[in-house]
């Protein structure tokens, strides 16, 4: 038997620990700045889940919530690309010639997040944005 969250469940367990998501990723970019071998793209990509959940927490009654969730998703997966982009050109120009393992396995897991932050968004806006539906904040 599967059990599958509702958008309406989703978005309330993503805006409840959203803010500890934004802190977990942003205190592991610190960690990442003092020393580089700390994964970084996935540290952004919680970053940017924890991000979505909040957004979509705070906003879900009001009317802006579509451009706002729009212009979130892209910033945060611009931020994401920008991550990935870095980590696979400094491992490119790198004496290591190429992706070490654990930025292969960075990599890989900060996928999740982002599929997560993606489907997020996707089932509220599918959902219909913004309503009477949902309780304001």
């Amino acid at each position: 038997m599967r059990h599958v969250l509702s958008p309406i469940a989703s978005v309330e367990i993503a805006g409840r620990y959203g803010p500890t998501a934004i802190a977990v990723g942003l205190a592991a970019l610190v960690v990442a700045m003092i020393w580089p071998a700390v994964p970084a793209v996935t540290a952004m990509a919680v970053v940017a889940l924890g991000a979505t959940g909040v957004t979509t927490a705070r906003f879900r009654a009001a009317p802006a919530l579509v451009p706002t969730l729009l212009l979130h998703l892209a910033v945060y997966t611009g931020l994401y690309a920008l991550s990935v982009g870095a980590t696979l050109h400094a491992a490119a120009t790198g004496s290591a010639g190429g992706v070490s393992e654990t930025q292969a396995i960075d990599l890989a897991i900060s996928i999740w997040p982002m599929v997560f932050t993606w489907w997020l968004v996707i089932s509220v806006l599918q959902r219909g944005g913004g309503g009477e539906d949902a309780p304001a904040r």
